[in-house]
Order: C-alpha cells, then structure tokens, then sequence
C-alpha cells in the first residue's frame, strides 16, 4: 500500500502546484497499471478519473494549455517519465468506474481520499476475463488483441461473450460508435 501512496505522489508531481490539491481531492487512479506492476512490467500509461461531471469540468477550465495532448477521451500529460491520461467523460466513484472496465486484470483502483486500494484477483493472472457489464464492450475486440500480444490468453467462453456483447452494442448503439481513443476501434460497418 506504501508504495501506491509514492505512486500516487508521483503522478501529483507531475501536475502544476495550483492543481495538485484540486486533483487529490477530486480524483483518483484507475485501470490496467496495477496488472503491469504485478507482472513488473512498467505501466504504459495510469488513468486518472474524476468524481463528478463537475470536477472533470473543473479540471478542464484549470488545466489550460499544459498538456501533452488532448482527445476525446482524455487530456494526456507526459512529465517525470510518466504518461498520465485524465479521463474526463467518464466519472464516478472508484467502484463505479473500475466496474465498468472490460476486463477484470483492469480492475483496480486506488482511492487516495479514502487511502484504499482495490485490486481484482484477475490482476496477478494472464488470462483475459471479459466483464459482461463494461462500458462499451465493442472497443474491447481492438484491445483484446494488444493483451493478447503481451502473453495474455482469452478462453473460448470469454472470446464469446464478448463478441455476442459487442455486437448487441453496435446494434443498439451503431456501428460509429465502436470507437476508443484515439481513433476508430474497428470499421464495423464493412463485416
């Protein structure tokens, strides 16, 4: 736990002075970088998510011009050997957030207000384990690949249970929005 709180410290760090305190105060570490560690691989990346629509809102106005790059899904800064995406769209408690990744090694967070850090089992494994209830499980079908390619493996129930969720999203929600950042997951409309 000890060394979450350096991390955490550590991605403050790479924030301006005037933002730190808003950011401890109103965010907090979510994603795959757990996983990297417990591999003791270097995470490629850590998400930062906001606790309220408002305090991403905030984030934004306050961050100004000091960031690497800005999409639609995150405003990225590089600093200190770090790349940290603020996730803006997305927000919601730990819990919230973490529940609605698609797979389960994701599935960790570190709450620095209430100093908890949540991880699932999944975590230390490398198989792929699908969430049925992930946030757009369309853009899980590119990503599977990119663990697949870092020694992860998907079973046969998973593979499926993904591609049938996938496929019921794009039907409900079209094919244009099968998309993860920074461009177009896969060009559903031409399968």
């Amino acid at each position: 736990m000890e060394e979450t709180k350096v991390l955490w410290q550590r991605i403050l760090s790479c924030f301006p002075n005037e933002l730190r305190l808003f950011i401890h105060n109103r965010a907090f570490l979510a994603g795959g970088w757990a996983a990297s560690l417990a591999h003791n691989l270097p995470p490629k990346d850590y998400d930062i998510f906001f606790r309220t629509k408002k305090d991403s809102n905030t984030f934004l106005e306050k961050i100004g011009q000091n960031y690497l790059k800005k999409s639609r899904w995150a405003i990225t800064i590089e600093k200190n050997g770090m790349k940290i995406n603020c996730v803006t769209p997305v927000t919601g408690s730990p819990d919230q957030v973490r529940e609605s990744f698609d797979f389960f090694h994701t599935h960790a967070s570190y709450d620095p207000l209430r100093d908890v850090l949540h991880r699932h089992s999944a975590v230390w494994g490398k198989e792929l384990l699908f969430n049925e209830f992930a946030r757009t499980p369309a853009s899980s079908l590119n990503r599977v690949f990119k663990f697949l390619n870092r020694g992860y493996t998907i079973d046969e129930k998973n593979s499926k249970l993904m591609v049938k969720l996938s496929l019921k999203y794009v039907e409900k929600h079209g094919a244009k929005t099968a998309y993860y950042s920074p461009g177009p997951l896969l060009n559903l409309e031409k399968l």
